[in-house]
């Protein structure tokens, strides 16, 4: 029987030429165009996955898949003891520092835009009707 995976689901995944690897099954209908522009043209079920600590997608058959929980034994103990690859582990077991990092990007990034652009200066100009003060743009 087929094994089937589901959007959230932390696996294993098998690059050619590289490690098994911890990476989380991924909604195609919310990726960017260039990840989903990348879906092999094949009748076998493929899944798309992101790399955690690479932050990287791709998209593997089942052959290339393990459930994380099945595979930590044999594939997170293994020899490699590499900063990235215990950076992919640790996200791999608690996603929200992904989300976590993402949302300090994007706060940066907001922050960045906003002061980098001219403010335009504020200064209060007395209304005539009532006499008091109101902050208008110049």
């Amino acid at each position: 029987m087929a094994r089937e995976y589901k959007v959230g689901d932390i696996v294993w995944a098998k690059l050619k030429g590289y490690p098994w690897w911890p990476a989380r099954i991924e909604d195609e209908n919310h990726l960017d165009r260039k990840v989903t522009s990348k879906k092999p043209k094949n009748p076998k079920p493929v899944w798309p996955v992101f790399f955690f600590g690479s932050e990287d997608y791709g998209w593997f058959g089942k052959d290339c898949l393990q459930p994380f929980l099945e595979g930590l034994a044999e594939h997170g103990s293994s020899g490699k003891k590499g900063n990235s690859f215990l950076k992919a582990l640790r996200q791999a077991q608690d996603p929200k520092l992904v989300q976590e990092k993402k949302n300090e990007k994007d706060l940066s990034e907001i922050k960045t835009a906003f002061f980098d652009q001219p403010q335009k200066s504020i200064t209060p100009k007395k209304s005539q009707e009532r006499g008091s003060s109101r902050i208008r743009p110049q």
